[in-house]
């Protein structure tokens, strides 16, 4: 993991990478897209990739996306964020490009002589930007960082005992949402995903029955419930 860790920074040298500086390298866009299907070989093909001259050769963009992966790809392996400071870098960096699109047109259409990438790049920033967020917001969990996370203008629940994980049923929700339809489904668009989100969580709480409510579907202990302090409050 030392070499993982070691690549993707910055360096003294000038930087060639891409010749666009928000296009993501062709490297690390596939390791991307692998990571959804096999996270486990994604992230060995990321470690052969921090080993090449092409990770010495990336550009900030792609700096700050290489530290997406690999604390992504830590996560979904089951290890330790340990790039916590690079990958907070990278956040900062996408907040910072999120600004500069407010006063960039967005193609709706294909230009003759449009470089194809301009036209979802705008998007792909706000993905990369969204992820960003959730992973590092994943990491102040994994070290118990709420006073750090409130310094960083996050939102943290908190309950009367001062707990930081009373929103760990939530956090198993999107555990079981990502790993069982999100990372399973890949979608090509914001309204394709909606639909499928919909769908799942209407069978997540209609149709699938959880052992942590005693076997029961979430609605139905919902309306049992219901029923009991409606007797209670009749009595």
């Amino acid at each position: 993991m030392v070499l993982l860790l070691a690549a993707c920074t910055s360096h003294s040298e000038t930087r060639h990478g891409t010749s666009l500086p928000h296009a993501s390298s062709p490297e690390l866009a596939a390791i991307d897209s692998l990571m959804w299907r096999q996270p486990d070989s994604a992230l060995a093909v990321l470690q052969q990739f921090a080993a090449s001259s092409e990770a010495d050769s990336l550009n900030e963009f792609n700096e700050h996306y290489c530290q997406l992966l690999i604390s992504e790809l830590l996560y979904k392996n089951d290890y330790g964020q340990s790039n916590r400071p690079a990958l907070q870098q990278a956040v900062a960096y996408f907040d910072s490009l999120i600004l500069t699109l407010k006063d960039t047109p967005t193609l709706k259409r294909p230009i003759a002589g449009t470089d194809p990438l301009s036209l979802t790049r705008n998007d792909n920033i706000h993905f990369l930007t969204a992820r960003a967020h959730y992973i590092n917001g994943v990491g102040y969990y994994e070290h118990d960082s709420v006073v750090e996370a409130c310094g960083n203008t996050m939102k943290v629940s908190m309950d009367g005992r001062g707990r930081a994980k009373d929103n760990i049923w939530i956090e198993r929700f999107w555990r079981t949402i990502k790993r069982e339809y999100i990372y399973l489904n890949p979608c090509d668009n914001a309204i394709e995903l909606r639909k499928g989100i919909e769908k799942f969580m209407q069978y997540y709480n209609t149709d699938r029955h959880h052992q942590g409510i005693d076997n029961e579907t979430p609605e139905r202990k919902y309306e049992n419930n219901k029923l009991l302090i409606r007797t209670h409050k009749a009595a």
